[in-house]
């Protein structure tokens, strides 16, 4: 008799209890394995990841809007905008301090904030000695031209004046006009040169000055406060030196400001991206756990009908767990998934990770969107323009550029008040905007009062044909002017340049000379547009 007869019945039924308890032991303790590693896994969610990657995502938006936030504080063109810019970034700085605190990332991103606030606090010495500077540049201005309306009231009725008289009125009229000049110099070498034609103007006023003893007492006084005002310690060409200075010096401070952000927003985003993959692999992982842990209950069922109580109950205190995590998931969405079936809670995780997912690429995106566009004009800005002109001289051939003045709009502002300036600046952006856009066009605020479009494969007489049709779209607005000296209602001024197909400029030489195409188009009464080619050839 072999061993298969002499194993008796009982003794198969034992050894089948011993394997189904065998069995049910490998199969309990698997349970519990998987069991203990999705409630780590939900633990590591819950209390680390989730809110891991929120502060990282916090820790990012801070950093772009404390960006734009400098941007807006170094464009202030007056006291009141610079404190109400310097505002937002001290109150920016302040939100990133306390969740950098509330966090307690380490010394690194403490010393990166204090050297933030020094050089944020250094930029502001600086852009107030500008507008000081500036506030005074314009107060000379106003007290010369209260001088020569003083020596006009000296003359008036007195038709028989002598020729040096006549001399002396019109050089008063030359220092006039490069008083102003150098006001808005930005060279020092100009500057230099015309201190000193200024000072050959001044000796030759006192010398026909000395030629009439009658008018000589109030000649010379007007003399000495023109030179006060323009040569001395004081004087409009040390002020406007100093004003270059300052604002060189404020640039680079900028700069280097603009640096320490990026370095922030950079370590920053870095951060949100490892703990964005982190929380995935975790999601991937406890849906690989909890699918293979199906797949277990469901054997587990089959062999084990007494059993399926228990394992019903511990599934149900995995789903709870899992449905929590799910809420805390969609409570942080704001971009929920419509009309879209979910078989079991697996899927409802995947379909609350994937509107998590779907709402911080969303914020993402109209951060950036916020970043490239002027918030005033809504069309975009200088940080747009440069990057559309990098990519566009790669590739266009032909390539025009036109930087656009609104003439004399810091008299339309002292007229009107600033709400109607900033009136006047969105009908004129939407105008520029609609006559200058097209295919592969740019139009953009480059700063204050002043625009600028990218026209590729646009040539020379392209770029003169859109400057006219500008020129005509504003004209056409109606934008009342009562200040201008050009027109009654509000005008531009356009430089453009053009590089041609094979040459090899760069942004900056091109934007070099559109600026001074645009000061030829001022310098010659404004209203009007000026090629660069056709000053290059005068």
């Amino acid at each position: 008799m072999n061993w298969q007869q002499k194993l008796t019945l009982r003794k198969q039924f034992g050894l089948l209890i011993l394997v189904v308890i065998l069995l049910f032991i490998a199969v309990g303790y698997a349970l519990q394995t998987k069991l203990d590693s999705t409630q780590q896994i939900l633990h590591e969610l819950t209390e680390q990841a989730l809110p891991s990657m929120a502060e990282a995502s916090e820790r990012a938006i801070l950093s772009t809007e404390l960006f734009l936030a400098i941007e807006q504080f170094t464009q202030a063109s007056n006291p009141a905008s610079r404190r109400i810019a310097d505002q937002e970034v001290q109150n920016k700085i302040k939100e990133t301090a306390n969740l950098v605190n509330q966090v307690d990332k380490g010394s690194t991103e403490v010393l990166k904030l204090k050297s933030l606030k020094d050089e944020v606090a250094q930029l502001t010495l600086l852009i107030d000695q500008k507008l000081n500077l500036a506030e005074q540049i314009q107060e000379r201005l106003e007290h010369i031209n209260q001088l020569q309306a003083s020596s006009a009231q000296l003359f008036l009725g007195n038709d028989n004046l002598k020729n040096s008289m006549l001399l002396w009125q019109l050089n008063f009229s030359t220092i006039i006009a490069k008083a102003y000049q150098s006001a808005n110099s930005n060279q020092l070498t100009q500057l230099l040169n015309l201190e000193q034609d200024i000072q050959l103007l001044l000796d030759s006023m006192q010398a026909y000055a000395q030629k009439h003893p009658i008018y000589f007492s109030n000649l010379n006084t007007i003399n000495t406060q023109l030179q006060q005002d323009l040569l001395s310690d004081q004087g409009l060409i040390r002020l406007r030196t100093d004003y270059l200075r300052v604002s060189g010096r404020s640039r680079g401070r900028e700069h280097f400001i603009r640096n320490l952000i990026d370095d922030y927003s950079n370590v920053n985003e870095q951060i949100a991206f490892n703990e964005t993959a982190n929380l995935k692999a975790e999601v991937t992982e406890l849906a690989d756990d909890l699918s293979m842990q199906k797949s277990w209950l469901v054997g587990a069922f089959m062999i084990f009908v007494v059993m399926i109580g228990i394992i019903l109950l511990h599934y149900q205190w995995v789903i709870h767990r899992l449905k929590r995590l799910t809420e805390k998931l969609s409570g942080m969405s704001t971009n929920h998934t419509k009309q879209q079936k979910s078989v079991d809670e697996i899927d409802e995780l995947f379909l609350a990770f994937e509107d998590f997912s779907n709402t911080i690429n969303i914020q993402t995106q109209r951060l950036e969107s916020l970043s490239l566009t002027d918030s005033l004009t809504s069309v975009a800005n200088r940080r747009a323009f440069d990057q559309r002109l990098r990519e566009t001289l790669t590739h266009a051939q032909v390539l025009s550029i036109l930087l656009i003045d609104v003439d004399y709009f810091k008299q339309f502002n002292d007229t009107y008040g600033h709400l109607k300036g900033d009136e006047a600046l969105q009908k004129v952006a939407s105008s520029l905007h609609q006559t200058l856009s097209g295919e592969a066009c740019l139009f953009a605020r480059y700063g204050g009062e002043e625009f600028v479009a990218i026209l590729p494969n646009h040539n020379i007489a392209d770029a003169k044909n859109k400057a006219q049709q500008a020129i005509q779209a504003i004209h056409e607005c109606q934008i009342e002017h009562a200040s201008s000296q050009v027109s009654d209602r509000i005008s531009i001024s356009l430089g453009l340049v053009t590089r041609q197909a094979n040459q090899q400029t760069d942004a900056d030489t091109l934007m070099r000379f559109a600026d001074q195409a645009l000061y030829y188009s001022k310098a010659q009464g404004r209203n009007q547009a000026t090629h660069f080619d056709d000053i290059k050839a005068v």
